[in-house]
């Protein structure tokens, strides 16, 4: 009896097991995903967070390249600030990190790079009473990339009317778990319909998933903070397949340009030749655009 049923709990726990990894959605497509890019934090005690006026405390940044993009040497910099700087013994210029911190990839290596910043030293030169009390915070500027293969079906109002049979369909989300890779711009919409006889016409909304701001990728990281970054805000740049045209802020009709983030879906229209029925495509996208992440500390300085 007790062997019947010890066997008996054994094979609950399996068929358990099994429903668990159902529920769970497995991402088919080429990408990891998500909305991960380079996390951005201080170092533990480094610096600390009380310290004596006049001490001289090290200040380290903990950086992970969490998302599905690589990041080549001297393409991320970096800056202090949120105090007087002068009274902490520092500047305000970008430090150029010099490391290459390469990104997650599926099925391969989707820890991420780490990398350990060390930035010098801060030391508070005014006179001390008792204590003062201060945030120090930090940022990085760096260039990255969203990806997606997305599955699309080609068909048209002419392929449909001539009652071939049909191995698509246009309706639905083609956004699937994987199709998009990880990056804090995601792609979260991509929708397809019929435009006129022989043509098809696509939806794309684009929108910031992190935590940080989006620039135009030809910004200049030590050039941030000057009255025209308003206009470089919030805008990427979008590439798609050359017989793909899209309607860009520029005005131009195009299978590249600029688009404002968040606002209105980005629309685009492919001619489609009745080759007799419709058909699955994968159409690959290259999304470009800088991004910034800040993080901070707080500091308290005692009298020495």
């Amino acid at each position: 009896m007790k062997k019947f049923l010890f066997m008996f709990l054994i094979v609950l726990l399996l068929v358990s097991s099994c429903n668990q990894e159902d529920n769970v959605e497995i991402s088919k497509g080429p990408f990891v995903g998500g909305s991960n890019g380079l996390s951005l934090s201080f170092v533990e005690g480094a610096p600390s967070t009380e310290f004596l006026q006049g001490e001289n405390v090290p200040v380290k940044l903990f950086l992970k390249n969490n998302g599905e993009y690589d990041l080549g040497a001297d393409l991320i910099e970096t800056r202090l600030y949120g105090v007087h700087m002068s009274s902490f013994s520092l500047n305000s210029d970008w430090t150029i990190i010099g490391s290459v911190i390469n990104g997650i990839q599926k099925g391969i290596d989707e820890e991420g790079v780490e990398r350990i910043v060390d930035i010098g030293q801060i030391n508070y030169v005014p006179n001390v009473d008792g204590f003062v009390e201060s945030t120090l915070f930090a940022k990085i500027c760096y260039p990255y990339q969203t990806r997606a293969s997305i599955d699309i079906c080609v068909n048209s109002k002419e392929i449909e009317d001539s009652g071939v049979e049909s191995v698509c369909e246009i309706t639905g989300e083609k956004i699937k778990s994987g199709s998009v890779s990880s990056g804090p711009i995601q792609i979260t919409s991509f929708t397809e319909t019929f435009e006129s006889r022989d043509g098809l016409n696509f939806k794309i909304k684009l929108e910031n998933k992190g935590t940080g701001n989006v620039y135009v990728p030809e910004i200049i990281c030590s050039e941030l903070g000057v009255a025209s970054d308003i206009l470089k805000e919030d805008k990427i740049y979008i590439i798609f397949p050359e017989d793909i045209t899209c309607f860009f802020l520029d005005g131009e009709e195009s299978n590249e340009g600029y688009v404002k983030i968040g606002e209105t879906s980005l629309s685009c229209h492919l001619d489609v030749e009745n080759t007799g029925s419709n058909y699955r495509r994968i159409i690959e996208l290259f999304v470009d655009y800088k991004y910034i992440e800040s993080t901070s500390i707080d500091l308290s300085i005692l009298e020495a």
